[in-house]
């Protein structure tokens, strides 16, 4: 898969360059060894990725499957910040849309030319705008057409060249005192699952766990070990800090950390609270009150030594991962700030330099949904952090050089930064599954070991390396209902092969399991969709039990894929439709009626032969607005459109005022606004998909 290759190009090296204008902006970056070395990979070993090999090949010798694969897999961008920005690639998208129920037709449509002028641009749109200056890139920008094969060649050269600046600019900066850089531990696994799949059972004690107990706390070592050498190699120093994969935490991992001289860690705000009031934390600090406020850096002393831990503050962290991409960059910036600033008028003069707040949040996802890459943003934002006397940016080690600051943690909670637990990873029926099929093969390699003493040690090697990427969280990350991509078969398939490269490695037949998908049928996560026609009354109640029961429904807390947010204000959202009507329903975290919820005002964009905008506040009227497609303005209509308040948000909209193509198709998101600002968006990147035909055409026939 082409994401180390195009996250390179466009996060992994300007994240860190940009810090050479801004030398009072101080960050810690943590990377994880098997990013780096899949980075390797591409700079000495010459490997390259499928959509690596269909960029270079020769649009007229590409065969029928080739193509289809090209048109099915080079739109993997954002719509509305990659693709529509250059007109070449989204006039390619436009055409390929008109066939997108039959994309092997889409590909038969596409002429040669199109084809390699769209084998560039899902590479070129990749490329960050902070390197766009550099040639080939500006000669690409610049030509946005007629491409050919030696301007694919210069791109992927270019790609290549930024790939091998990545170590050297985050040693560099490192060197210099600007950066810390930490690492994740090898191959991404949840440590407290590998030490004992039971220790899930704190934060879920109900949680359905796998036939088969997972204890293996020498794999955890084993991936810290590995994480430790590779930073040596690396960076010609020890490692002092960690991200464990998820924020993945638990008292049992202290020991192995302090074994390896891991000085600190980091997790949620939500393991704190969880830590902090345990009746463990209440018994080992000998009665004294817990500490209130997360925003300290923390020291977890046990008999065997002292490990430090800080904690996200998800609020703030999930304003840039998730909210600041619709603002204006100057607003947003400007709003992080002020809310910096809000958390220290809290607190008294005397211990200001007693506290910190750390920001964490994904290196690389986030970005692709802001205008210009975020550039725009990063740059405003670090200019007012650095223009503010009030406020510092520090390394996580440097939050520990203050010794008034650091507070006592006397218990750990086990859990992950989602939800205190680690139901993403374990617990449903697939996730469980994996893991049992992991146990197996482990088993079996290491009776292979015990009953082979003379055997291969590169083949043993080989195959212990198949067990520790298996071991990685990733790949559970997409089993279950919690996350859902284009790419879950892939994701299945890559899993078991990596168990099967085991079973091979040692001589001993494949399980039958292990041939067939793991992965249920695929659909959006937390996605449902109606299973007949409804007709609610809009009073903000649910009137009786089968009044939305045959509605769709898309759950928020479940929605998710690469990134994951911590607070939502919308639950759930459901949906549906009779011949008169289109309705929504939205359950919020809070009682509609109450004042909370009347701070927000909602807008459904829906997107049917026409785009449409329905505003829904407390205290006004529903509004619609329909966009002109010329100019991309949005005009005030009237419309007969209802809402109510209560216990729920209910809306009704008239079938009257939205314009359907032909099969009915509807598109929808759902947002949600405070002070003329979005702060949540259902899905976050993309629309909810359904149909909604009259009587006449059912909708239905495949319940």
């Amino acid at each position: 898969m082409p994401w180390v290759r195009l996250h390179g190009t466009k996060d992994y090296l300007d994240m860190v360059r940009i810090l050479d204008d801004f030398p009072k902006i101080k960050q810690t970056f943590n990377l994880v060894p098997s990013l780096i070395e899949q980075l390797n990979d591409y700079i000495e070993n010459d490997v390259r990725d499928d959509h690596l090999e269909l960029t270079l090949k020769e649009a007229s010798k590409l065969n029928e499957s080739e193509r289809t694969e090209i048109v099915s897999t080079f739109f993997s961008a954002n719509l509305g910040t990659m693709i529509k920005p250059n007109d070449r690639y989204y006039q390619i998208h436009e055409k390929v849309m008109l066939y997108k129920d039959n994309l092997s037709r889409a590909a038969k449509e596409l002429s040669d030319q199109e084809i390699t002028d769209l084998q560039v641009w899902a590479n070129l749109t990749w490329v960050d705008p902070s390197f766009r200056d550099r040639d080939p890139i500006r000669e690409l920008f610049s030509k946005k057409r007629e491409f050919d094969r030696e301007d694919k060649e210069k791109l992927v050269a270019f790609q290549m060249d930024i790939l091998s600046e990545i170590i050297p600019a985050h040693r560099a900066a490192q060197d210099r005192g600007q950066i810390e850089v930490s690492f994740s531990p090898y191959y991404h696994p949840i440590l407290p699952l590998l030490i004992d799949t039971e220790l899930a059972h704190e934060a879920v004690p109900t949680m359905s766990l796998p036939n088969e107990r997972f204890s293996h706390p020498e794999d955890a070592r084993r991936q810290i070990e590995m994480s430790c050498k590779m930073y040596r190699d690396l960076f010609g120093r020890e490692m002092r800090g960690m991200w464990p994969s998820e924020g993945s935490v638990a008292e049992d991992l202290l020991p192995i950390l302090a074994d390896y001289g891991i000085k600190w860690v980091a997790t949620d705000e939500e393991i704190f609270y969880a830590s902090a009031n345990h009746p463990e934390a209440a018994k080992r600090g000998n009665g004294t009150s817990p500490a209130k406020s997360f925003h300290h850096p923390f020291r977890m002393k046990r008999d065997f030594g002292e490990v430090g831990i800080i904690f996200r503050d998800h609020t703030l962290s999930d304003k840039i991962g998730f909210v600041y991409s619709g603002w204006d960059a100057d607003k947003a910036a400007n709003d992080f700030v002020t809310t910096l600033l809000k958390i220290r008028e809290q607190i008294p003069k005397e211990r200001i330099h007693q506290f910190v707040v750390p920001i964490i949040l994904d290196g690389e996802n986030a970005w692709e949904y802001y205008k210009n890459d975020a550039t725009d943003f990063l740059r405003a934002l670090y200019t007012k952090l650095s223009d503010e006397p009030k406020l510092q940016t520090i390394t996580v080690s440097e939050a520990f050089e203050e010794p008034e600051a650091v507070r006592d943690l006397p218990y750990l909670f086990a859990g992950s930064w989602i939800n205190h637990n680690f139901r993403i990873w374990i617990g449903h029926q697939e996730d469980n599954r994996a893991w049992d099929y992991l146990t197996v093969a482990r088993n079996a390699l290491t009776r292979f070991e015990k009953d082979n003493p003379d055997a291969d040690e590169a083949t043993l090697a080989a195959a212990w390396k198949h067990i520790y990427v298996a071991e990685g969280s990733d790949w559970c990350w997409w089993y279950g209902d919690e996350h859902s991509s284009d790419h879950d078969e892939i994701f299945d398939r890559l899993f078991r092969s990596h168990l099967q490269a085991v079973y091979k490695l040692i001589g001993e037949s494949i399980p039958d399991d292990l041939h067939k998908p793991i992965r249920g049928v695929g659909g959006q996560a937390g996605l449902d969709q109606p299973v007949d026609t409804i007709s609610p009354s809009i009073d903000g109640l649910v009137t009786h039990f089968y009044e939305w029961h045959d509605a769709g429904m898309f759950d928020c807390t479940k929605a998710g894929a690469s990134m994951h947010r911590a607070i939502n204000i919308i639950r759930t959202v459901y949906f549906g439709f009779d011949d008169k009507n289109i309705y929504f329903r939205f359950d919020l975290f809070t009682r509609a009626e109450d004042d909370a919820a009347a701070e927000y005002d909602f807008k459904i964009l829906l997107n049917a032969k026409c785009e449409y905008a329905i505003g829904v506040g407390a205290h006004s009227d529903v509004l619609m607005y329909v966009k002109n497609p010329d100019d991309g303005s949005f005009k005030h209509v009237p419309f007969d459109g209802r809402s109510a308040y209560g216990k729920i948000i209910e809306i009704s909209i008239p079938r009257s005022s939205i314009e359907f193509d032909d099969e009915f198709n509807v598109r929808f998101a759902v947002e949600v606004h405070k002070t003329g600002q979005q702060v949540e968006r259902w899905p976050s990147y993309d629309f909810i998909h359904t149909t909604m035909p009259t009587e006449d055409k059912s909708a239905f026939w495949n319940v």
